[in-house]
């Protein structure tokens, strides 16, 4: 079994140490796990899309055998020269009950205390490795079955929306591999219904432009409003009415000029 992600096995054998038996398995040298990454700072969203594109491309090629990882998590995600390759001693057939059970983490799904693993496991725990590889911390309420967990803001609507759908509590509600890689590789599938959702939850934010015509028009009627408050300060409307009669007192002078005239030859 051979993938670009999958860290090779190189030969497996046994051997006996103070009587018992024990068996080894050689792989190929990592570098660096993920877990050890995320003690010093957290993915960027870039990184955390080129996790998921390797991490899906191996899961694609598990699953169509029917194989599943079982214990996806940070640890077990290699850097292998500039590549990420996920452990390869933790596969097991898929619906194998047990195969390899170990102390419950919080990487596994709720259906796992049957102790049967399946693929939609493995996406539950790609949802909790994600979100830690963003946050350096895992998702709170997992252990005590809490459903919808809450998600920083942070994130993109994308990314949002794929730790949410991994976090369902029922398997069935989980999406399958090639649903999650169209979204991270078309990335317009995921945000743009997130996207339309938002500005529908505030239409009226949405369109600026009639919102700034409509604070144009507001200070207006404002400046309508204090020209009442003229009322107040009366000198002004006077002063109009004042204009008036000295205009009327102008022409009035004229008028008895010619009076006297037309007297002068009556007197004659």
């Amino acid at each position: 079994m051979s993938h670009p992600h999958l860290v090779r096995l190189l030969g497996t054998g046994r051997f006996q140490l103070d009587g018992p038996t024990h068996l080894y398995v050689v792989m190929e040298l990592a570098d660096q796990n993920l877990a050890q990454l995320l003690t010093q700072r957290a993915l960027t969203e870039d990184e955390a899309r080129e996790m998921l594109r390797s991490t899906l491309s191996a899961l694609t090629f598990l699953h169509d055998r029917n194989l599943v990882h079982r214990q996806l998590k940070p640890a077990n995600m290699l850097a292998v020269g500039d590549q990420l390759k996920l452990a390869s001693d933790t596969i097991c057939h898929f619906g194998d009950a047990g195969a390899g059970r170990g102390a419950a983490s919080v990487y596994d799904p709720p259906e796992a205390r049957d102790g049967i693993h399946s693929p939609a496991g493995d996406i539950w725990a790609l949802g909790v490795s994600l979100f830690e590889a963003l946050t350096r911390s895992r998702p709170p309420g997992l252990e005590e079955g809490r459903e919808g967990v809450v998600l920083p803001h942070a994130f993109s609507p994308t990314l949002r929306e794929i730790v949410a759908r991994c976090l369902q509590l029922r398997p069935e509600d989980r999406p399958k591999v090639p649903e999650l890689d169209a979204w991270i590789r078309g990335k317009s599938p995921g945000p743009a219904p997130v996207q339309r959702a938002r500005p529908a939850a505030r239409p009226h934010p949405s369109t600026p432009t009639p919102m700034r015509e409509l604070s144009a028009q507001i200070p207006q009627p404002s400046t309508v409003v204090p020209q009442p408050s003229p009322q107040h300060s009366p000198p002004p409307a006077p002063a109009a009415p004042t204009q008036v009669p000295r205009a009327s007192a102008v022409p009035g002078p004229k008028i008895p000029q010619p009076i006297p005239r037309a007297a002068a030859p009556i007197s004659a």
